[in-house]
């Protein structure tokens, strides 16, 4: 066994199938005694291995013509001893009993030439190469689970991030959502509160905190405020974080109040909570992060079958020509 790694393989007489006689069309077409056998191709690294095993196969011979994975038929003269393999095709017709095995030696002689060589490999050369792409079809359909199982837990619509117009906001009615406005908001009023305390699931960002309203289009909103947002007076804001139902926060009672009575109309349902964002808003884009290397998964696969296909449909119309040109009534 030689020591360094090697991707050539080399054919290893593994038994004979048939012998018979016939013009040698490789040596000016001088009667020779045929013999053909199997092969099997293994990379020459190894091929010693398969020594033993291929002295105990010659000696029991064969007369079947099933390949095993990694086996090939091969023709051997009498003359010079040389060996030349079967083109997929060609082997396949003479196992269907299209062509006679004495006109093998002159069909292979005159398409050997034009193909390459691999047409003379079956493709169940390759097994470790089918089984990873079944492995990898079986791995993004995981993954395609996962994602969809991410898909379906994942937080509500409300949590995650959107990025919006101020004009668009102040225009449409105000609902539960996490938004980041690309304008600003006109701060009305507002009325110290402390320190207000998120509802659960949200990141806390603790301010010192005043109750403010500003004007849309349906009326005038709740918003809670940093008190350096106000830094001096009232003024328009941005905004950043999420808007709650007023119920959810724990707002100082005196506050809200306080603020109701000097702002007649004001909405008190819903209000918009400064720089406070849901915890799981990240989580929303768990489901993407699962579903793009399942669908590489499935690309890598099925370009792996494809390949895999497209070879056999190459190898079968080579076959139904080679029918039409040799095969023997």
């Amino acid at each position: 066994m030689r020591g360094t790694f090697s991707f050539t393989y080399v054919p290893v007489q593994m038994a004979t199938v048939t012998r018979f006689s016939a013009n040698d069309p490789w040596n000016g077409k001088q009667p020779s005694l045929m013999t053909l056998s199997v092969y099997r191709m293994v990379n020459d690294r190894y091929s010693q291995l398969f020594a033993a095993e291929s002295a105990k196969a010659m000696q029991t011979g064969s007369s079947g013509t099933a390949l095993k994975i990694n086996e090939v038929l091969g023709l051997r003269s009498s003359i010079d001893g040389r060996y030349h393999m079967l083109p997929i095709s060609v082997a396949r017709l003479w196992q269907k009993q299209a062509i006679r095995a004495e006109n093998l030696p002159g069909i292979l002689a005159e398409v050997e030439s034009s193909l390459p060589k691999s047409d003379y490999f079956s493709v169940r050369l390759n097994p470790a190469i089918k089984v990873v792409s079944w492995m990898l079809a079986g791995l993004g359909l995981l993954m395609l689970s996962v994602a969809a199982l991410f898909w379906l837990i994942g937080p509500p619509a409300s949590h995650i991030m959107r990025d919006v117009s101020s004009t668009e906001w102040l225009a449409k009615p105000q609902r539960e959502a996490t938004v980041r406005l690309s304008g600003t908001l006109p701060i009305g009023g507002f009325v110290s509160a402390g320190q207000a305390q998120p509802p659960a699931g949200m990141d806390p960002i603790p301010y010192e905190a005043s109750l403010g309203w500003y004007q849309a289009a349906d009326g005038k909103r709740l918003i809670l405020l940093r008190n350096e947002l106000l830094d001096g007076g009232l003024r328009n804001i941005p905004f950043v974080g999420t808007i709650v139902p007023v119920k959810k926060l724990k707002l100082p009672a005196d506050a809200l109040a306080q603020l109701s009575a000097q702002t007649p109309g004001i909405a008190t349902d819903l209000i918009a909570c400064t720089d406070w964002q849901w915890q799981d808003q990240y989580a929303s884009h768990a489901w993407i992060m699962w579903l793009v290397p399942a669908l590489f998964a499935f690309a890598l696969a099925a370009i792996l079958q494809g390949l895999f296909a497209l070879r056999e449909r190459r190898i079968a119309g080579q076959e139904a020509d080679f029918r039409r040109r040799f095969a023997t009534a």
